[in-house]
C-alpha cells in the first residue's frame, strides 16, 4: 500500500495496467477506425496518398477547413498539432515572450498546469465547486489576473467533473480578461459531447471575447489517440507565432495521419452520436446506484464529457487503492485533482462494466473498518 501512496499519476496507471476493469480513462474506447470502417487495407484513405511529400506544415488545407466548420472559425485561425498536449506547448512556448503568468481553474487534467509550470511561467490555481457547476470564485481570478497574466485556462466541459461553467461566470471571465487584455484559453477536448447543449452555450459565449483561443484533439472523444491529431485554435497572430515554433521542433503532421483525421471527422456525427448515448445510459445506471448507495455521499450530473466524480464515503484510506488491490477495479483517484475523498470513472465503458465496478465500490465500502454498523 506504501507504495501505491507515493505514485504520480502516471505511475498510478501502470501500477493498474493488470486490472482486470479499467475505469480510470477520460476518453471513449478506442475504436473511432471500426465505427468509421476505416482500414488500412482498403485504400479508401491510404491509396495514392504522397509519402514521398511533407504535409503542409500548418496541416492540411481540407483538414483545417474542416475543423474551421465544426468550430465556427476559419482556416487560417487553425493549426494542426500532435494532438491537444503539443497545442498547448506551443501555446505557453510563445506566450513566454508575452507575459509570464497563467491563473488555471481546477480541477483540471495535469498538463494544463504542468506545460506552464515547466515552462517557467507562475501558475495560479483557483478551485471551483466540484459539486455545482456554477461555482468559480470570480473574486479570486480577478485578484489574481493582472497586467502579467498570460492567460485564464479553463475546461469546458471540465475534467473530471463533466460540468460547463454558469453563464454568469463566463460574463465574468470575460470581463477580468478584458480588464487586463489577458487570453482565455480553453481545453475543448470533449466539446463535442454535449449532453443538452449547455457546453456549445458556454463555448459561444466565450468565443464572443476576440481573445479567446481552443486546443482540443480526436484523442478522448473520437477514440483515435494514436493519431495524435489536435488543434490550436485563435486568432491569427497567435496561431502564426505557434506555426513559426511548431516549424522548429516537430514540422509538419504526416499526410497519411491528417487524412485519417479528415475522415474521421467528416462522420464525426455518427460516432459522437453513439458515444453520446451510451455515456448518457452509464450514467442513468450510475445515478440509480448513487441514489440507493451508502457508499456514494454526494454526485452531481455532467454537463458533457464521458466522465463522473463522485465523492464516496470513507473507506479508512484512499478508496482506489482499495478497489484496485481488492477488486482489481482500476479507476482514477480524486487526490490527483486534489480532491481525495472524490474518484473519477469513465462512463464511456460497456455496461456490465460499469454495474461491476459499482458494485465493488460498495463490497469495498462494506468490508472497510471506517463502516460502522448498528
Amino acid at each position: 500500500m506504501n507504495a501505491l501512496i507515493r505514485t504520480n499519476f502516471d505511475q498510478w496507471l501502470e501500477l493498474g495496467g493488470g486490472a482486470d476493469h479499467d475505469l480510470s480513462g477520460s476518453g471513449v474506447v478506442d475504436e473511432a477506425f471500426d465505427l468509421v470502417n476505416l482500414q488500412m487495407g482498403s485504400g479508401e484513405v491510404i491509396y495514392g496518398m504522397p509519402f514521398g511529400k511533407y504535409n503542409d506544415t500548418v496541416g492540411s488545407i481540407a483538414l483545417r477547413r474542416r475543423v474551421g466548420q465544426l468550430l465556427q472559425c476559419k482556416e487560417d485561425e487553425v493549426l494542426i498539432t500532435y494532438g491537444a498536449t503539443e497545442a498547448l506547448g506551443l501555446y505557453f512556448l510563445t506566450g513566454l515572450q508575452r507575459r509570464r503568468k497563467v491563473v488555471v481553474v481546477t480541477p483540471t487534467f495535469h498538463t494544463l498546469v504542468d506545460i506552464p509550470a515547466f515552462l517557467g511561467f507562475e501558475v495560479l490555481r483557483v478551485g471551483m465547486d466540484v459539486c455545482c457547476p456554477s461555482g468559480l470564485d470570480l473574486e479570486k481570478i480577478e485578484k489574481y489576473v493582472g497586467s502579467d497574466t498570460l492567460c485564464i485556462v479553463v475546461t469546458i466541459p471540465n475534467n473530471p467533473t463533466g460540468f460547463a461553467i454558469g453563464e454568469h461566470d463566463v460574463l465574468g471571465l470575460i470581463n477580468i480578461a478584458s480588464k487586463q487584455g489577458c487570453d482565455i484559453l480553453v481545453d475543448e477536448t470533449y466539446r463535442f459531447i454535449d449532453w443538452e447543449g449547455k457546453c456549445r452555450r458556454v463555448l459561444d459565449m466565450l468565443d464572443s471575447y476576440e481573445l479567446t483561443l481552443g486546443a482540443g484533439s480526436l484523442c478522448k472523444t473520437f477514440g483515435a489517440p494514436g493519431l495524435r491529431i489536435g488543434w490550436l485554435r485563435g486568432r491569427r497572430d497567435v496561431i502564426s507565432a505557434a506555426h513559426e515554433t511548431k516549424n522548429l521542433f516537430t514540422f509538419s503532421v504526416p499526410s497519411v495521419l491528417d487524412a485519417m483525421a479528415l475522415h474521421i471527422l467528416s462522420k464525426h456525427e455518427n460516432i459522437i452520436r453513439l458515444w453520446k448515448d451510451k455515456v448518457i445510459e452509464n450514467f442513468e445506471i450510475f445515478s440509480e446506484w448513487a441514489y440507493r448507495s451508502a457508499s456514494c455521499e454526494t454526485m452531481t450530473k455532467p454537463d458533457g464529457g464521458v466522465t463522473v466524480f463522485p465523492k464516496l464515503a470513507p473507506m479508512n484510506g484512499r478508496i482506489a487503492e482499495h478497489l484496485l488491490l481488492a477488486e482489481r477495479i482500476l479507476v482514477t483517484p480524486g487526490r490527483f485533482f486534489d480532491h481525495p475523498m472524490h474518484v473519477r470513472i469513465n462512463l464511456a465503458v460497456p455496461g456490465e462494466q460499469l454495474i461491476r465496478c459499482l458494485e465493488s465500490i460498495d463490497v469495498v465500502h462494506r468490508s472497510s473498518p471506517s463502516v460502522r454498523t448498528c
